[in-house]
């Protein structure tokens, strides 16, 4: 366990990324032979494990000033798995989000790489009952965390595709016609009904998911399906500049499938509601379709 932690840790602090591969060995490693629908049905508030986790690991923030209602979320050390972190990505593109409040109101959003689900909380109270989210990512342990927090939240969630989410059955019914929804989506394995779940969708955001090459041909294949539902889909992404030969495989790669930056955000500009170490690392941009980008830009 020692040997992947020094893994994980020298992965970040090269500058090359967290990659999927290790984290999913390591949280294997973590959960070994014990009995995992035993695990994710145990009530967490009491301590002891979850995924094979510590529960001591675990830590709550809240933020109270966002909007109406405080928001809390339960987090784990990032070097026990990315998708159970906090990264400052989520908290420039919230702060997007309040400088532009009007553009977001009565749309369905859909998020890639949810993790914790902050942002998507933070949509689903600020928005209320006019406009759909839908929080995404793959790891049955992130999913499970992130369904928790909306119940940390008093939030009515639907959950899809994902068998071992944590959903008390007499809260089944009524969370049927909820606006928000948890879904696991897998980049690389995706299916058509995964897509089909998502057709309608008029925004896309995620914060922090071009940290690995490996993982951007998936993220863009997955971006295009919606595209082609969709040609006025409007794209928002926040991403750490880790590597810029990543960045530019990314906007190369999305490029390749007729998505490409309409304008870049600059991050000193939105108002300052988190304190954020060097914001300048963190870019900010919009993108659509090709044909939907003025000549003049």
């Amino acid at each position: 366990m020692r040997n992947y932690i020094e893994m994980i840790e020298n992965c970040e602090n090269n500058g090359e990324g967290v990659y999927d591969d290790l984290i999913e060995d390591y949280s294997e490693m973590l959960i070994g032979s014990g009995n995992r629908k035993e695990m994710v049905n145990m009530d967490c508030s009491e301590g002891g494990y979850f995924y094979g986790y510590d529960m001591k690991e675990s830590s709550f923030r809240i933020y109270d000033f966002l909007c109406e209602n405080p928001i809390v979320v339960r987090v784990f050390p990032q070097f026990l798995n990315v998708g159970l972190a906090l990264w400052v990505d989520g908290l420039v593109e919230i702060e997007y989000i309040i400088a532009n409040l009007e553009s977001f109101e009565r749309k369905n959003i859909v998020e890639l790489g949810s993790g914790i689900g902050l942002v998507g909380l933070f949509l689903m109270n600020i928005l209320k009952e006019t406009g759909r989210i839908t929080m995404t990512d793959y790891l049955d342990c992130v999913l499970e965390n992130c369904s928790y927090c909306c119940e940390l939240n008093n939030i009515p969630h639907k959950v899809y595709n994902s068998e071992y989410i944590y959903l008390k059955e007499d809260k089944s019914s009524k969370n049927e016609n909820s606006n928000l929804h948890v879904m696991k989506l897998d980049w690389m394995n995706f299916t058509e009904q995964d897509i089909e779940l998502l057709k309608d969708t008029d925004i896309l955001i995620a914060a922090d998911v071009a940290y690995d090459s490996s993982v951007i041909p998936g993220l863009c294949d997955v971006t295009q399906q919606l595209f082609n539902r969709n040609r006025n889909l409007i794209i928002l992404f926040a991403i750490t500049k880790r590597n810029e030969k990543t960045f530019e495989y990314f906007v190369s790669e999305m490029e390749k499938r007729d998505m490409v930056v309409s304008k870049e955000i600059s991050t000193t500009d939105l108002p300052q509601l988190f304190m954020i170490e060097d914001r300048t690392t963190v870019r900010l941009f919009e993108m659509k379709g090709r044909n939907n980008i003025p000549h003049d830009q």
